[in-house]
């Protein structure tokens, strides 16, 4: 490896996974013992450290999950494993094991304020999200310790499980879902509240995980505009308890066999989920299967436990459990501190969590980090509040971003956050630990009445989601919004895909060919991402008299050369793979010189930004151009981004007859416009404009590198929709009371229609 190749790899390596790589080395090398096996230790740290920097973390991984296996080792040696024979007696097969274990409860509080945080400052808290995949591993360990326990003495039963699930998820989830469709009424438009009836089904039904991954997508809605969008995990969790009592019941007999069928289980499921990275990221993310292995582990945990007796109060023991709670506790840390949205997940990464979380209750509640740390009151009280908190705190943030938008203050958060801990409070103690009784004589509400407010729920959210939502909440304000939405081009009639047309293209994306009577008719085209598409509908009218093409990629600018992730690493757009954007531009080149035409370059090129105006998407893609690292600093965006404009321009006046026009970008909204006419609505007199300075200094960056590239191409025309859209202090995202945009990106039928005006004039 050469020095500079060796120094950007170095770079880009956090030291944070470096020293904790070292660290395990060190541990490991102690645990170990022998002479031989430190110096074999040291010797492939010192080799990963000099040669293979880079995989610092993942090696540190597999040395945490060797260290931990080799500590449990000793913690359960000398241990008579239990087992559970036909005619056992409970007292003697498991003596109170399952007795209640604060920690447990702590260590939820652990897992929901980093949640909390991050969905209502991420920046504060990058890594928060993992507070959701430790929850994964305790629900997995508390259920399979019961499902191993209760089949060992012989009380087990699925409808008493289901009916325990019944009474413990149904009535808080009822609660919420019915006040977020309350809520959602005066909150939501016709189109959001639609979508939401939608999610509302799908949480109650526990497929929320799967609804959502069927609406992935360049133009899935906001996560932030979701209010249900969090019963994804609580979908997972219920679809994983479809099948693993099945799976415990079965090998009930075989403690041995058990043990073996949990570990090939998360083995299998784990390699599922990176193998699904490779192909589809949304269902690595999603599908159940690329989840399973989180709450298996919590089950390898429950097993230990329960098949047992773990003496604790031994010297030995008791060494061993500090140990595994101080490593525990610092894998939590580390992934707060190091996982974030441009991390793939769950890859590699989500064992630093869920290893955490397994140490920690592994630890038992002896230790100092479990005693002080967290069986303490206030974390006992967090964690028995987290799962209502967990209902309540999104819809509550989600409804606040969707209504103030970019004006939801850090203060205005906080008192989201706080009203969220009140309602999960009064949800506790009113509703949850009432209900959560499952002895009939004592029995708060009877588990069918529950059963059958869920499925009353179910069926009025069906019917509510068959009637016409937008007529029943029509007004002046919805009416208004209504006729920009839906405004309409008069279509000409032989639209048709260039494979109906016979188009040849090796292009994969959005194809159109309108063709005309007249073969020397010039010719527009129109070439870009979901912006050129939405502009070039104005082009698709019957009033424009002219043959059209419309070859557009979603996500992908006409930047020959540039690909795009998603910032939480989870995706690549095929931007510039063969079949993307420099296949549309080898395709052009090849056009048969038979008449003119024009060129229209579209894009929203504040891409080069890697966020969004509207500052409720907190993170949005990343460039990286041809076989360069992705950069990491301004000079280097700034590079890479002049190149391949340039390569752009180069590949563009290539064309036959061609005149190339660029079209600057139409202005960024930093809220959905519609929720601007919303705000009229409901007495806040804010308008639909935004200082022309902002979207001046948003679109600074990009515009001064494609201002000096075009001095080179003077040829080269250029429509400004700045012009239009903005006078010298305000650009408007309506005009005249109607909206000229779908969303805060992407103009409508009319906006389109004004970036278009006098196209015939210029270039008949």
């Amino acid at each position: 490896m050469d020095t500079t190749a060796y120094e950007r790899v170095l770079s880009n390596v956090h030291v944070l996974p470096m020293i904790w790589f070292v660290s395990m080395s060190c541990f490991v090398a102690l645990r170990l013992g022998k002479s031989y096996s430190v110096l074999g230790v040291i010797l492939a740290t010192g080799v990963v450290l000099l040669l293979f920097p880079s995989y610092s973390q993942i090696s540190a991984i597999v040395l945490t999950i060797v260290w931990l296996v080799l500590s449990i080792k000793p913690m359960l040696a000398g241990l008579n494993q239990r087992t559970a024979g036909n005619h056992e007696d409970a007292a003697t097969t498991i003596p109170h094991q399952h007795a209640y274990r604060p920690e447990i409860d702590g260590l939820r509080a652990f897992a929901i304020i980093p949640v909390v945080v991050y969905h209502a400052f991420p920046e504060l808290l990058p890594g928060g999200f993992i507070g959701v995949d430790v929850f994964f591993v305790i629900s997995g360990f508390l259920i399979t310790q019961i499902l191993i326990e209760q089949n060992a003495k012989g009380t087990f039963t699925y409808a008493g499980f289901y009916e325990r699930r019944i009474r413990r998820i149904f009535p808080a989830l009822v609660v919420v879902l019915v006040s977020v469709m309350v809520a959602g009424w005066f909150v939501l438009f016709p189109v959001e509240y639609t979508n939401l009836i939608t999610h509302s089904i799908a949480g109650s039904l526990f497929v929320s995980n799967l609804l959502l991954y069927s609406q992935q997508g360049y133009f899935a809605e906001a996560s932030y505009a979701l209010p249900l969008l969090h019963l994804w995990s609580l979908g997972i969790e219920e679809q994983f308890y479809i099948f693993w009592p099945f799976v415990v019941t079965l090998l009930r007999k075989n403690r041995n066999a058990l043990l073996w069928t949990f570990i090939g289980l998360c083995v299998a499921s784990f390699l599922t989920t990176q193998y699904l990275h490779t192909i589809d990221t949304d269902a690595a993310f999603y599908w159940p299967i690329s989840r399973f292995w989180e709450l298996g582990i919590g089950g390898i945990a429950a097993w230990i436990v329960s098949s047992y007796h773990i003496a604790y109060a031994q010297p030995r023991v008791r060494k061993i459990a500090t140990e595994l709670s101080w490593v525990g506790l610092l894998l939590l840390c580390i992934g707060f501190g190091t996982i974030s949205d441009a991390t793939v997940f769950p890859g590699y990464s989500a064992l630093i969590p869920t290893i955490g979380a397994f140490m920690l209750i592994l630890a038992g509640g002896h230790a100092w980090v479990s005693r002080v740390l967290l069986a303490n009151k206030f974390a006992v009280f967090i964690g028995l509040i987290s799962y209502p908190l967990y209902l309540w705190h999104w819809p509550i943030l989600s409804f606040g971003m969707i209504y103030f938008e970019s004006e939801f203050t850090p203060y205005l958060r906080i008192a989201a956050v706080i009203l969220s801990v009140g309602l999960a409070f009064l949800t506790y103690w009113m509703l949850e630990r009432r209900v959560r009784i499952t002895k009939e004589s004592t029995k708060a509400v009877s588990s069918g009445l529950i059963l059958g407010l869920m499925v009353g729920f179910v069926t009025v959210s069906a019917m509510m989601f068959q009637t016409d939502i937008a007529k029943l909440m029509s007004n002046n304000g919805q009416r208004q919004i209504a006729e920009s939405v839906v405004a309409q081009i008069t279509a000409r009639t032989n639209i048709q895909t260039c494979a109906e047309a016979s188009f040849e293209t090796s292009f994969v994306g959005n194809c159109k060919v309108v063709t005309h009577p007249d073969p020397s008719r010039t010719q527009y085209i129109v070439v870009g991402d979901s912006t050129a598409m939405a502009v070039s509908y104005a082009l698709l009218d019957s009033a424009i008299d002219h043959p059209v093409i419309l070859m557009g990629k979603g996500a992908c600018p006409p930047l020959p050369g540039m690909e795009r992730y998603q910032i939480t690493g989870k995706g690549v757009f095929g931007c510039n793979t063969p079949n993307g954007i420099p296949a549309i531009f080898e395709t052009l080149q090849k056009l048969p010189p038979d008449r003119d035409r024009v060129i229209f370059l579209v894009g929203r090129y504040t891409a080069i930004e890697w966020i969004k105006f509207n500052k409720n998407h907190v993170g949005e893609s990343k460039l990286q151009y041809r076989d360069r690292p992705i950069p990491t600093t301004r000079e280097q965006k700034q590079r890479d981004y002049r190149d391949s404009v340039i390569e752009m321009f180069e590949m563009a006046t290539k064309i036959p007859r061609a005149k190339i026009v660029f079209v600057y970008q139409t202005p960024e909204l930093p809220f959905k416009p519609k929720h601007c006419i919303a705000h009229n609505r409901m007495g806040e007199a804010k308008g639909c404009a935004i200082p022309r300075a902002d979207q001046d200094a948003f679109f600074s960056q990009y515009r001064t590198i494609v201002d000096e590239v075009l001095k080179a191409y003077p040829q080269v025309d250029i429509i400004d929709p700045l012009r239009t859209f903005c006078d010298a202090d305000k650009c408007y995202a309506a005009r005249d009371g109607q909206l000229l945009y779908d969303d805060d990106i992407h103009v409508n039928i009319l906006g389109a229609q004004l970036v278009v005006q006098g196209i015939t004039e210029r270039y008949p």
